[in-house]
């Protein structure tokens, strides 16, 4: 494979775990995993996630969201800052009550 994902497998999985660490609870519903896989991760160690890296597939996919993705791909490409934060502000608002 020409494109390599493992850097940003291994930064994603150390987010992941130290935010695991932080709320198992809020970490799982954020990522869209169960409480016992963010679990799992939040054990991990530095040892562990350095062989992250040895990943070159891309182990992360986007959710499944038929509106929001469009609308953030459409902003992206239009510069369009103001949209760019409307969307994170829904995002921020959707798992305020977590």
């Amino acid at each position: 494979m020409d494109v390599s994902f493992s850097e940003l497998n291994m930064e994603y999985f150390i987010a992941a775990r130290d935010f695991a660490k932080k709320n198992i609870n809020t970490a799982s519903i954020m990522l869209g995993t169960s409480p016992e896989l963010m679990q799992s991760i939040a054990i991990l160690t530095p040892r562990q996630l350095a062989n992250i890296a040895l990943v070159d597939t891309p182990l992360i996919i986007p959710r499944n969201e038929r509106t929001w993705w469009p609308r953030f791909i459409r902003a992206l490409q239009d510069g369009n800052k103001t949209e760019m934060q409307t969307l994170a502000e829904q995002t921020s608002y959707y798992f305020s009550g977590v």
